[in-house]
């Protein structure tokens, strides 16, 4: 007797995962003495990841064409962070971040802060070390150790259209 066996149907099988759709970010930079808004697309990930990669990427060549810069300090790696307490996003300080003049901090963290406030629920930012704050310097170059917000930076706001 011959048993016939059915053909046995082929399931395909994805050979790429899925990333999701790319998302467009708010992110600030520096135009002279001022924060300057400007969208970039990144691929998509968990809580601040895709707002911490588009605060870090370099600049494009059309950013520097405008005269735009960052005051954060070049790393191999995106700033790393999360929203603690409801509203506070918690950012690991940025590695190069202590040896910057104190201007170029100040610029930074307005940068930071307009970023993570624009693209997140986070109302203020502290900057950690091993999850302790650290102390950073608001506008007028006062030290704070508590959570600083847009306030803080109020001079570095884009100068309006």
């Amino acid at each position: 007797m011959i048993v016939s066996i059915p053909p046995q149907t082929a399931i395909p099988v994805p050979t790429t995962v899925m990333e999701g759709v790319p998302l467009s970010v708010q992110v600030y930079l520096l135009e002279g003495s001022h924060l300057f808004r400007v969208t970039r697309t990144v691929p998509p990930g968990p809580g601040m990841q895709p707002t911490l990669s588009a605060i870090s990427a370099t600049l494009s060549p059309d950013e520097r064409a405008q005269g735009l810069r960052t005051a954060l300090p070049p790393s191999v790696r995106p700033l790393r962070g999360s929203i603690t307490g409801g509203d506070i996003a918690k950012i690991e300080v940025p590695p190069g971040f202590d040896r910057l003049p104190v201007q170029e901090q100040i610029n930074a963290l307005g940068q930071i802060v307009f970023t993570i406030t624009a693209d997140t629920l986070a109302t203020g930012v502290q900057l950690v070390e091993d999850d302790k704050p650290v102390a950073v310097p608001d506008a007028s170059g006062q030290l704070q150790n508590r959570p600083v917000t847009r306030e803080d930076y109020a001079v570095l706001a884009p100068r309006s259209a």
